[in-house]
């Protein structure tokens, strides 16, 4: 009797198995993963943009134009104004050290060759010539600033501690003694001495005591003091220790403020014992 639609199937009986369908398609193919991860894809290639030719032709005519345009005897140096000279100081010769620039177009001028000519003056202490495309340019200079007068010769120590020789001092700057076989033509160089530390003492005496007559002298052995024509002479020694000389210098003064008027030798060589003697009389120098 076959069975009825309610009757039970026989237990002996299995359902059918699932049809087993195939994933989609996603148009990429599944990266290769280690057992246990999940499965990375691959994001499909960008398609290729086709080569703009004419922006390419637009930027090679550009750069054709700017190396035209710099390379034109009409971007050459004209013209020149040169600041940072003091009032009546004559200009020839460094209008002069512009001439190599001129008819040279700008793309094969060298400024150097300009600042170099330039620093041939011994007054000028820095150079830096800056040009436009237009044949114009600016010649900033920076003139030597004296602040000590060289005894016996022309000659100034400068701020920036060269010695300028055929340079003239203005009226009221300290005066600088050297021994005769110490002193060089060499600009920025006296023997064995430096000079930068003479000029920043020399600016160190003006500022603590402006408006004293006083005179650095510095001898064969390096030995370097200050002086007052009827006052103290201040012995320092080698050029070190520049900090804790002077502060020992402030400690006897602040002491003893007539000390700079008395005829006296004060020593800090050492500054940590400093000395005080009486001040023999020198000879007067012929002139």
């Amino acid at each position: 009797m076959p069975p009825g639609p309610n009757s039970r199937r026989p237990s002996g009986t299995k359902k059918p198995a699932p049809r087993a369908t195939a994933p989609k398609s996603t148009g990429t193919r599944p990266r290769a993963t280690r057992p246990g991860t999940k499965t990375a894809t691959k994001p499909a290639p960008r398609p290729r943009r086709p080569i703009s030719w004419s922006r390419l032709a637009w930027g090679a005519f550009a750069l054709n134009l700017a190396a035209g345009l710099l390379a034109s005897q009409a971007t050459s140096l004209q013209s020149v104004r040169v600041i940072g000279l003091p009032d009546g100081t004559p200009t020839k010769a460094i209008e002069k050290a512009v001439e190599p620039l001129q008819a040279i177009p700008f793309v094969r001028a060298h400024s150097a060759i300009v600042e170099a000519q330039v620093l041939q003056t011994p007054e000028v202490e820095s150079a830096k010539l800056e040009r436009t495309l237009f044949g114009r340019g600016l010649l900033k200079v920076e003139w030597a600033e004296p602040i000590a007068h060289i005894e016996g010769v022309e000659a100034v120590l400068t701020r920036s501690g060269r010695i300028v020789y055929g340079m003239k001092a203005p009226e009221g700057v300290m005066v600088l003694s050297l021994d005769p076989g110490q002193a060089s033509a060499v600009p920025g160089f006296i023997g064995p001495y430096p000079t930068l530390e003479l000029a920043q003492l020399v600016e160190r005496v003006g500022r603590a005591m402006p408006g004293e007559n006083w005179a650095l002298a510095m001898d064969s052995a390096g030995i370097i003091s200050i002086s007052k024509p009827e006052g103290v002479k201040l012995i320092f020694g080698a050029p070190d220790d520049w900090d804790k000389k002077w502060k020992t210098w402030e400690r006897l003064i602040a002491s003893e403020p007539t000390l700079p008027d008395q005829r006296v030798i004060v020593n800090v060589t050492a500054p940590d014992w400093p000395t005080k003697r009486p001040r023999p009389a020198e000879p007067i120098k012929q002139p």
